[in-house]
């Protein structure tokens, strides 16, 4: 499944300037050849965006299709074609260094979770939990309750249930979730 749509990448590029840039043999712009090579560019660039993602925070491939992820595909394709089309200079500027280098960001923030995509499925990572003592992960911006309960002890394994507690070195809670206010330890909020 591709990313994007022939739609996506006129409304961004512009109907002309893609069939142009994917129009490689003097086709008539609007010939099925040239369609087929916009849809093919917008698939091979939606392969590319998943392995870039893969082992990310993410599960791809994504559906729905979050717009930044929609975006890329658009501007990766087009970017393509047009560097295919334009390659008979290889002394002429790169136009689109920028948008290259903006794109490898993206896709660097994205891993290092500096970078959230609006689909997350949210998450609660907690490193570190004082040995011996169970907390309550709550939040005050939505109507539940308790989020997860992470049970921990002193043997340095385990997974965080009661019955399999888990261990680490200290106090230090880092959440990665919005609308993560606190925690409760032993019915305190902190």
């Amino acid at each position: 499944m591709a990313y994007a749509t022939l739609a996506d990448i006129f409304l961004r590029w512009g109907e002309t300037n893609v069939r142009d840039a994917a129009n490689f043999n003097a086709d008539e712009p609007k010939s099925r050849s040239v369609t087929a090579r916009i849809k093919h560019f917008l698939q091979i660039h939606s392969d590319e965006i998943e392995a870039r993602l893969l082992g990310c925070a993410y599960k791809v491939p994504f559906d729905p299709v979050p717009p930044v992820i929609r975006t890329l595909c658009v501007e990766l394709a087009y970017i393509a074609m047009y560097r295919v089309r334009h390659s008979t200079d290889s002394t002429a500027p790169d136009p689109f260094l920028y948008v290259t280098q903006r794109h490898n960001q993206i896709f660097a923030d994205i891993h290092a979770r500096r970078f959230r995509i609006g689909s997350e499925r949210q998450s609660v990572d907690v490193p570190m939990v004082v040995g011996g003592k169970s907390f309550t992960v709550k939040t005050k911006k939505t109507p539940m309750d308790n989020l997860a309960t992470i049970h921990t002890d002193g043997t340095l394994q385990g997974d965080g249930t009661k019955n399999n507690p888990l261990s680490v070195v200290n106090q230090e809670v880092t959440i990665d979730m919005y609308g993560i206010d606190y925690y409760e330890e032993e019915g305190t909020d902190i």
